[in-house]
């Protein structure tokens, strides 16, 4: 306590000042609701509309560029690799990423090329009516549904808690029954 009084008793009276103004301006106990209305009101003064207009139109969009231009020699480098071997360095960080991104698009190549099931199509032991087409089709849709909802929950954003943990758990689900699915079907999925 003794080396505060101090320590604050010597500082300039403006430095003190200063420090407390930016300690209110910069409260990150704020909701994102109040930063909103914070930056809109900010975005109506002259200073505000000078400071987002270089923000949009110059430093991020400069930014993104250069950052984007820097993942080329990677890029190439995981292409090259693909090509060689089937699959990148890069694509073993996140498996299930690196399956998210391609499965939905490639089963659904299946059904609309109307292969997949082998010789005959997989039903449910005692279901008579399942061993169709049509009912594989729905299969290999839920399949894939199921790796979109595992790339939904990747990139779902936190907003509130109950809509995130609701959002959360229809997509789980949706998850779930497709890896069920594509395990259950996985020696299925040919032509």
């Amino acid at each position: 306590m003794e080396i505060h009084a101090v320590v604050t008793d010597n500082l300039n009276p403006k430095i003190l000042e200063a420090s407390k103004k930016a300690k209110e301006e910069h409260d990150f106990g704020k909701t994102s609701e109040e930063w909103e209305a914070i930056e809109k009101a900010e975005r109506r003064t002259i200073r505000g509309k000078i400071k987002y207009a270089w923000e949009d139109y110059i430093y991020y969009p400069t930014y993104r560029f250069f950052r984007r231009t820097g993942d080329i020699p990677s890029n190439i480098v995981a292409f090259w690799q693909r090509g060689r071997r089937g699959y990148a360095d890069s694509d073993s960080w996140g498996i299930d990423n690196y399956l998210d991104s391609f499965m939905p698009e490639l089963l659904r190549h299946m059904i609309d090329d109307k292969v997949g099931g082998g010789n005959s199509y997989p039903g449910h032991e005692g279901d008579l009516n399942c061993d169709t087409a049509e009912h594989w089709q729905n299969t290999v849709e839920k399949i894939a549904k199921g790796f979109e909802a595992g790339r939904k929950i990747d990139d779902l954003a936190y907003k509130n808690g109950k809509q995130y943990r609701a959002e959360h758990k229809k997509l789980e689900k949706q998850r779930v029954e497709g890896m069920k699915l594509f395990v259950k079907y996985y020696t299925h999925l040919w032509d």
